[in-house]
């Protein structure tokens, strides 16, 4: 008799683990399904999530004078796109003009990596009102200034910049919380305010 009851105490444990198992899974895939419900009503994304859309081109050619390459936008003014430096080099003073037209753009990584051990300062002039994905990527050790007529910040525009005590917002800081910035800038949590 204690065999039987042995038994139907093993069958009895068996059926409870499965029902169990049964359960936990059914929880699971009510949780992954209810997450996949958030996720595509974008609960898990910011509501404060800047999306920046880059100037458009005026037709992609690229012109050179002097350091920098730049390519003319729709609305006449210029963006920079490339900007070499010699070794040696202490400070960039992004031009306000290039081909006679207004600079108003630092494009996507133009300025990324440019620095070399010696480069200690980069001012961006005022007129400048957007700032490119991953313009300033990698610049160690150097101050950089940002003009007052920045408007819009792409995402990841400072992203690997090392120094965070050496970014300059030459104006005020209810003028700052304006500028639409995207995300991968924490760095620009540090801005000082001149």
């Amino acid at each position: 008799m204690s065999n039987n009851k042995a038994q139907v105490q093993e069958q009895k444990v068996s059926r409870f683990v499965g029902v169990a198992v049964i359960m936990i899974l059914a929880a699971i895939i009510v949780a992954l399904s209810v997450l996949l419900i958030l996720d595509s009503l974008g609960a898990f994304y910011p509501d404060n999530e800047v999306v920046i859309t880059a100037p458009e081109l005026e037709n992609g050619t690229m012109l050179t004078e002097g350091a920098y390459k730049y390519a003319r936008l729709k609305d006449g003014t210029v963006m920079i796109v490339l900007c070499t430096l010699e070794d040696g080099t202490t400070e960039v003073t992004v031009p306000s003009t290039l081909g006679g037209c207004k600079v108003s753009a630092i494009g996507e990584s133009a300025l990324a990596l440019t620095a070399s051990e010696t480069l200690k300062t980069i001012i961006l002039p005022e007129g400048i009102t957007y700032i490119g994905m991953a313009a300033f990527f990698g610049v160690e050790n150097a101050n950089i200034y940002i003009p007052s007529t920045v408007t819009d910040i792409d995402k990841d525009a400072f992203s690997g910049v090392d120094d965070p005590e050496g970014i300059f917002y030459n104006g005020t800081e209810q003028d700052w919380l304006k500028i639409r910035v995207g995300s991968g800038n924490s760095v620009l949590a540090m801005v000082k305010y001149q």
